[in-house]
């Protein structure tokens, strides 16, 4: 697994990556991070590409002085697909990442392919 960390408009934004084929973004809980994704992450390597995002004001991403919205994260979320030119993917989302997941497809509806909540 590796890692990196994207510049978005409220700081950066830290992510963990692996695998090949379809992009599969995975949407943590409240209070948690991207790692509580680790468990999974080598089984889904060997079909998508994935992406476990530590959401803004969590685990490694910045925590600007804001108080986030569900939009706000979704905010975050198009700007690293933008950044990481991924046109649309498949969203995994658990707790406030299933109500971002959401808001993404009622928002921004060309940019999901499928998602579980």
């Amino acid at each position: 697994m590796k890692e990196a960390t994207v510049r978005v408009k409220d700081g950066k934004l830290f992510y963990r990556f692996d695998g090949q084929g379809e992009p599969l973004i995975l949407l943590h809980s409240l209070g948690l991070s991207g790692e509580s994704w680790r468990h999974v992450m080598k089984p889904l390597s060997r079909k998508f590409s994935l992406y476990a995002v530590d959401l803004m004001g969590h685990g490694n991403s910045d925590k600007p002085n804001k108080n986030y919205e569900v939009y706000h994260y979704t905010e975050s979320l198009i700007e690293l697909m933008d950044v990481l030119a991924i046109g649309k993917a498949r969203i995994i989302g658990n707790s406030i990442g299933a109500m971002i997941s959401l808001e993404l497809s009622v928002s921004f509806p060309q940019r999901v392919v499928k998602q579980v909540l």
